[in-house]
């Protein structure tokens, strides 16, 4: 890619408009909905809460900083992965960022954690590549509703 499309991508400085705060208002409330899911059906599974329970403060600590770059990384796939499929075939309706996520934060999981672990996380991937796209690519506004559906 072209050095002045990686700058205007990653580092584009538009305010957070209404639209945004919409789409962050939608991004909580299904955050929000899908903690409560959890709880009900499988117990204290919000990943925010059971870290502050867990007993173990360094390992909270650890993870609290953890979490934010992990999301950071996938945030940065996807944006990468967006533009390379929307060079690549010349078509920006696709999802190609949505589909990295899947194939590769997504699947891996597997690998690593268990089927069971997988199977959870590879559709997670889309739904964390949401508002990315709700928000028309903002790089503010998405970061932020991936950090909160991911501590949700």
């Amino acid at each position: 890619m072209k050095r002045e499309n990686i700058d205007h991508l990653l580092y584009n400085s538009f305010p957070l408009s209404g639209r945004d705060g919409l789409i962050l208002f939608f991004v909580i409330t299904g955050g929000i909905a899908m903690a409560a899911g959890n709880y009900l059906y499988a117990g204290l599974k919000p990943l925010f809460i059971r870290e502050l329970f867990t007993g173990y403060p360094l390992y909270t600590i650890r993870n609290i900083i953890y979490y934010p770059l992990e999301v950071l990384l996938m945030m940065q796939l996807l944006i990468h992965s967006q533009a390379a499929g929307e060079l690549l075939t010349k078509r920006s309706s696709i999802p190609w960022g949505a589909f990295a996520l899947f194939l590769l934060w997504g699947l891996p999981h597997t690998l690593w954690h268990g089927f069971s672990d997988g199977i959870v996380s590879a559709p997670r991937a889309f739904i964390y590549s949401i508002p990315f796209y709700a928000s028309g690519k903002n790089i503010k506004t998405s970061y932020i509703g991936m950090i909160l559906l991911w501590f949700l």
